[in-house]
């Protein structure tokens, strides 16, 4: 099984030395995080169980979470899940990530570190 830090290496080696994307810093408060849906990385510190609503985007648009301070988990819960009317996709400890992609009007699960947690399916 590989570990979160293989993966964010894989992450770096891949995506790193090609492209530089804009980050945000986004900090639950109140049980909620909010985040620029405009924004490729959010960088997301949690203070307890965490909520974070995902919009819909636009088409062939990619959307990046790190989990980089843990104060509790992270529920993020796309408007339009492909493959589910209901699901999540829950980060556990800091050091988890995941990347989305919207297209034909919902957003897909293209890439996860091992921790993550995905309702109805569990990747790790």
């Amino acid at each position: 099984m590989r570990s979160n830090h293989e993966d964010m290496n894989l992450f770096n080696v891949l995506i790193g030395g090609v492209l530089k994307l804009q980050s945000e810093r986004c900090v639950g408060a109140g049980a909620v995080i909010a985040c620029n849906l405009t924004v490729p990385v959010s960088k997301l510190e949690s203070t307890g169980a965490d909520v974070l609503t995902l919009a819909n985007g636009a088409e062939g648009q990619i959307k990046i979470f790190i989990h980089t301070v843990d104060g509790g988990s992270i529920i993020i819960t796309p408007t339009n899940f492909a493959g589910a009317s209901s699901a999540t996709v829950t980060m556990v400890t800091a050091g988890d990530a995941c990347a989305f992609m919207f297209t034909d009007g919902s957003w897909w699960l293209i890439w996860a570190s091992p921790n993550i947690e995905a309702t109805p399916l569990v990747i790790a």
